[in-house]
């Protein structure tokens, strides 16, 4: 048995006194040293949690960006001929737009950063997509390249120094995102009708239900009473045996099947973000994932040099949660898709997971 004697004890803690003074002795020297102001000492120690969530927003950022380089000379710089790309005069930054990828926060951003409040007509919404329409690149644009080794894409357009940037977000996401707006805003299933939600409801289920053509018809015709009423905002009660009107939206599944069966269509709202911003060709400086935007938002203003507008930013960060989803829900919706849907939506999407470095679902 070994026995610590009274005497060793308060010797232990006279030297564990005298180590603490001298640490301390030591801080305050180097505080109050010349070359290094004590304010100065401080700050560096209070800003250190900032710092380290720098540094890890600037390691994210560029290991992405060292994978989407090697995958796009794997794949031999696929070209999907798609110009989505908007060069800010102001900011002197290239934004490449990605639907459901915080995209609403950055045409706001941008629309009070670059246009003119004379510009914005009276009575319309301030902030559509179209007050930026002069600062879009066409393709017929872009400079007729002689040495392809750089592989970007350039534009007359376009000052050679612009940063292009872009944000993107899981796909399966942004699908969950698109799918909660149409089902809780009756106004988009209306707009989106034609595009897509018509054909998405009425195929599936007047197959489920084996309607007749009259019964489509008269149905169908139903559809479009309600579709009024949405636009007008009047009462409307859909009689009770309309499937295309019970529920008045499409489900997931129904949502999945018409995206995997017109997987050729160009509908920003759900096409891989490789394909939308062609981050091959369009050779992107910077890529944020939405997912970690509270850290890395503020290292990409910093590389855009924005950061004094970053209140501005702040300000337009979409704060709605109706087309949001928690992770539950998520869940819960691909559980309501079969393993040959969750199979095709991961071919669809495969691009997306190797250059942004998503996991398959």
């Amino acid at each position: 048995m070994v026995t610590i004697s009274r005497h060793t004890t308060t010797n232990a803690l006279k030297l564990s006194t005298l180590i603490v003074i001298a640490a301390l002795f030591l801080l305050y020297t180097i505080a109050t040293r010349e070359d290094l102001p004590a304010a100065n000492f401080i700050n560096i120690r209070q800003s250190g949690e900032n710092y380290s969530v720098r540094a890890q927003a600037q390691t994210l950022v560029e290991v992405r960006m060292k994978n989407l380089r090697e995958t796009c000379a794997r794949l031999n710089y696929p070209n999907f001929k798609m110009c989505n790309l908007y060069a800010m005069p102001k900011a002197n930054v290239t934004w490449v737009p990605v639907f459901k990828a915080g995209s609403t926060t950055w045409k706001k951003f941008f629309i009070d950063l670059e246009v003119s409040p004379d510009h914005i007509k009276p009575g319309e919404d301030p902030y559509h997509l179209k007050y930026l329409r002069p600062f879009h690149l066409e393709l017929e644009d872009r400079i007729k390249r002689r040495d392809f080794s750089s592989r970007k894409r350039t534009f007359k357009s376009e000052p050679e120094d612009n940063i292009r940037f872009t944000i993107v977000r899981h796909p399966i996401s942004r699908l969950v995102s698109h799918y909660y707006r149409t089902k809780n805003n009756p106004l988009e299933v209306v707009h989106q009708w034609d595009m897509w939600v018509g054909e998405a409801i009425t195929l599936p289920r007047s197959e489920q239900y084996q309607l007749t053509e009259n019964q489509t018809q008269m149905f169908l015709a139903e559809v479009s009473e309600y579709s009024e009423a949405v636009k007008y905002n009047h009462p409307f009660k859909p009689s009770a045996e309309n499937p295309f009107l019970n529920p008045p939206y499409p489900s997931f599944s129904e949502m999945i099947n018409f995206i995997l069966h017109h997987n050729d269509s160009i509908n920003g709202h759900w096409l891989p973000a490789a394909i939308w911003t062609d981050a091959c060709q369009n050779s992107l400086d910077y890529v944020i994932q939405l997912e970690n935007e509270s850290i890395e938002a503020p290292y990409l203003l910093e590389k855009l040099s924005l950061t004094s507008h970053t209140e501005l930013y702040k300000s337009k960060e979409n704060k709605s949660g109706n087309s949001s989803a928690s992770m539950a829900d998520i869940r819960r919706l691909l559980g309501t898709l079969s393993f040959a849907q969750r199979t095709a939506l991961n071919e669809y999407y495969s691009l997306d997971y190797q250059m942004f470095g998503y996991e398959p679902i």
